[in-house]
């Protein structure tokens, strides 16, 4: 798919280190995100969102309070699933990689606190998605650090 597991991690820290900024070593902060098919997305998304089929992605938020204490501090999950990727890209007209890179950050800008419920929210949280997809595009190509 042309995606590979650093540029995941860097999307993950861009994303997580600007919302935090100071708040928290970024070193300290955790996320697990696991890539599925939709066969494996179904189930889970049935339990615990009670929508029937697949969907593209589900955020699992783990935290009420950070304790600058705790060895580190788990954000939460983000399960993204590579057909659901792969179909919608196709729909877009966009490469799959593309595609996983927005899911991931849509999962994790979930984990933060965004939503989409009203149009006013998701408004703001598309904007966060393009903002963050668009620093990402210009740090791989040089163009500063966005």
């Amino acid at each position: 798919m042309g995606l590979t597991q650093k540029e995941i991690r860097e999307i993950t820290r861009m994303v997580v280190g600007r919302e935090y900024r100071d708040s928290i070593k970024l070193s300290k902060m955790k996320v697990s995100l696991t890539f599925v098919t939709d066969r494996e997305m179904i189930p889970v998304n049935e339990a615990f969102t009670g929508r029937k089929g697949s969907t593209d992605v589900l955020s699992f938020p783990m935290h009420d309070d950070i304790d600058e204490r705790a060895p580190f501090f788990l954000l939460g999950e983000v399960m993204v699933s590579i057909d659901r990727a792969i179909s919608q890209a196709q729909e877009a007209g966009w490469d799959p990689a593309s595609e996983v890179k927005l899911l991931v950050i849509h999962g994790l800008l979930h984990l933060l606190g965004y939503d989409h419920a009203s149009e006013e929210e998701a408004a703001k949280m598309r904007l966060k998605e393009r903002e963050y997809l668009e620093g990402f595009k210009k740090e791989e190509s040089g163009d500063g650090s966005s």
